[in-house]
């Protein structure tokens, strides 16, 4: 069970996930999600954009509790969609450079 708190917004890579619907519980646009978003992804991400994130591995999505997918607990700085939509860039991003870097 994730550890609630007032000043932390809890994130799950489902919100992150371009092979779910929205339905689902994907949050974001399908371009700027990625297939299989792992919790270290999301956690590099918060911790370069300067979010403070507390990894949870063993948690469970309400959605798909037979999954231990983890969450990432950030602070709550601004709106939690404008903060979902720049991790979702910052992983992006990363991501390109670490394919530039292997070419």
């Amino acid at each position: 069970m994730p550890t609630k708190s007032k000043d932390k917004y809890i994130l799950w890579p489902v919100y992150f996930d371009s092979s779910k619907t929205r339905r689902d519980g994907r949050r974001i646009h399908k371009a700027l999600a990625m297939e299989y978003p792992q919790v270290q992804d999301m956690y590099g991400a918060a911790l370069r954009l300067g979010l403070n994130p507390v990894e949870e591995k063993n948690s469970r999505y309400p959605r798909f509790c037979w999954e231990k997918a983890g969450n990432v607990l950030v602070d709550k700085k601004s709106k939690k969609s404008v903060l979902i939509s720049n991790i979702a860039k910052e992983m992006k991003s990363f991501k390109e450079k670490v394919v530039n870097l292997k070419q």
